[in-house]
């Protein structure tokens, strides 16, 4: 049985293949931060901020968000 980290890997593998001519690949470093995923080696992707601020920023709008949502409940 997979779990959802397994699909989400296998998701955003997905996305690098899609992303691969460099057209949105910056999708794939959001999206692994926002699944915490290892950021994807040799990503050229430069951000305003360092990588690892804008790592903390996705994630933390995908926990919070979940929060809210079992808040809710």
């Amino acid at each position: 049985m997979r779990c959802a980290h397994d699909d989400l890997k296998a998701t955003n593998d997905r996305l690098s293949e899609a992303t691969a001519n460099r057209d949105f690949a910056y999708y794939v470093d959001i999206a692994s931060a926002m699944g915490d995923l290892p950021q994807p080696a040799g990503s050229a992707i430069q951000w305003f901020d360092e990588a690892h601020t804008v790592r903390t920023r996705w994630r933390t709008l995908v926990t919070t968000r979940r929060e809210r949502l079992h808040a809710q409940r």
